[in-house]
């Protein structure tokens, strides 16, 4: 008896033969860690934590440490935020004539 998943499984033995399929999921698969590695810089982490993503399991960890810890860049932000009002406490007329 020819089930779904023998259906299924044969469609994705022919797939994977065909170049068209094998190109379509390198570059798939590239632009994803692309894309991964890019978010990851962003937030400050290093690019190359973003290739976690790629690997089966560990990318649920990389996705729940990209969501729950905190960010690298956050932290730098609110210390030049802390910095840039001390320099206003210090000195507020030299800023105000500078935004006026």
């Amino acid at each position: 008896m020819n089930t779904w998943m023998d259906r299924a499984l044969e469609w994705l033995r022919v797939a994977l033969d065909d170049p068209t399929w094998q190109v379509s999921l390198a570059l798939t698969v590239l632009l994803l860690a692309l894309a991964s590695c890019r978010v990851f810089s962003k937030a400050g982490f290093h690019g190359m934590a973003g290739l976690l993503m790629l690997v089966p399991g560990l990318n649920v960890v990389a996705f729940l440490a990209l969501a729950f810890l905190p960010w690298p860049v956050r932290r730098e932000a609110r210390h030049l935020r802390r910095m840039q009002k001390a320099v206003h406490r210090a000195d507020p007329e030299h800023h105000e004539k500078r935004v006026a």
